[in-house]
């Protein structure tokens, strides 16, 4: 093992001290490679035909963890989800030789820090596909074949984007319209005080999460309301520098009447969220509509919230669901670059000779 497959395995995740280690093996053989190290629950060997499925890992004749066997035929990978303890991957490595070095490509890069399915699945279906030969292609295109196939690149390039890098969300509104309560479900955590008394809230705080298959960094902000000293004009001012920059949810009491602060905030990058829909409804002027309802007051309501106000924002964005874009997509600034520079180039020659 310590020969020539020794520079098969290559850890795909960050090192750390817990969670979830992926280690890959490519190529045909991949599972012969692998089978010495794996052993199913009734003592045997994995059956290539019956996977994804738990099976333990065995190194030195002795099984040292649990995994998850993870075949994807049509890029020739099998992987092995472990446990991410050193003394686990330390075990690994010493039968193996070693870890070879992950790839440095933006895929490579993309994949060793998703945070969501749908970011592993754009990641593993953009490692397969090469932005260079997409180029190729295109030059010897006919020149009305060009401008279609490039446009379409370039806006699956703007979906990759939104799965790439988080985009900075930000909850406002009236105090005591539920901000707080809807940070916490939004992040799966009691990230922020939540109760009756206004202004609870005074520095912004910021997670970063997915929503829908879609990262965001989720910022929590002091309510507007009535200022009774400097610490609360100074939590306001903070307030109101966060919401120039990104997307605004706007969150309003959905038993209160809209205030006129309520419309002043709204802006066109603005997601309004009535909540606490489990009181009696107030009657809203017809200027302001909402884009989401919901009632976020019980911990396990998580999810559908989660849910909810993901699919709001993705139509607010005009993005398609999360995942694979179907073909060839810019995943850094230089791929971008490249692309549009092969646009200018298509103008400045008439769409093509």
């Amino acid at each position: 093992m310590a020969g020539r497959e020794a520079r098969r395995f290559e850890l795909l995740t960050p090192r750390g001290h817990g969670g979830i280690a992926v280690v890959a093996v490519r190529g045909v053989d991949r599972w012969d490679v692998v089978a010495p190290l794996l052993q199913g629950a009734g003592g045997g060997g994995v059956d290539s035909a019956s996977v994804p499925r738990r099976a333990f890992l065995v190194v030195e004749e002795s099984a040292v963890d649990e995994v998850l066997v993870v075949d994807r035929p049509q890029q020739q990978i099998l992987e092995l989800h472990l446990h991410g303890s050193p003394v686990v991957l330390r075990a690994l490595e010493r039968v193996v030789g070693g870890f070879a070095e992950a790839g440095a490509s933006p895929a490579d890069q993309f994949l060793r820090h998703a945070r969501s399915p749908e970011q592993l699945a754009l990641a593993l279906e953009q490692r397969e596909l090469d932005l260079d030969a997409f180029l190729g292609r295109l030059a010897d295109l006919p020149a009305p074949a060009r401008e279609p196939e490039l446009r379409a690149a370039l806006e699956r390039s703007r979906v990759a984007a939104a799965l790439l890098s988080p985009r900075r969300v930000v909850l406002c509104g009236a105090q005591n319209a539920g901000k707080s309560t809807l940070m916490n479900r939004l992040v799966f955590a009691e990230r922020v005080l939540t109760g009756e008394l206004p202004g609870l809230t005074r520095d912004p705080v910021r997670e970063v999460t997915t929503l829908a298959g879609y990262p965001y960094e989720v910022v929590d902000t002091a309510g507007e309301g009535g200022v009774e000293g400097d610490l609360e004009r100074r939590a306001l001012e903070l307030a109101r520098r966060e919401r120039r920059h990104g997307l605004l949810l706007l969150v309003v009491d959905g038993s209160r009447v809209p205030t006129p602060r309520d419309l002043e905030i709204r802006n066109p990058h603005t997601l309004v969220v009535r909540s606490k829909t489990d009181l009696s409804p107030a009657v809203w002027p017809a200027e302001l509509s909402a884009d989401v309802e919901l009632s976020c007051l019980a911990p396990a309501s998580a999810p559908g919230v989660r849910q909810t106000v993901g699919e709001g924002l993705r139509r607010l964005r005009r993005l398609p669901a999360a995942g694979p874009v179907g073909g060839v997509a810019a995943l850094d600034s230089e791929g971008l670059a490249r692309l549009r520079s092969f646009h200018d180039r298509l103008d400045s020659q008439g769409r093509g000779p």
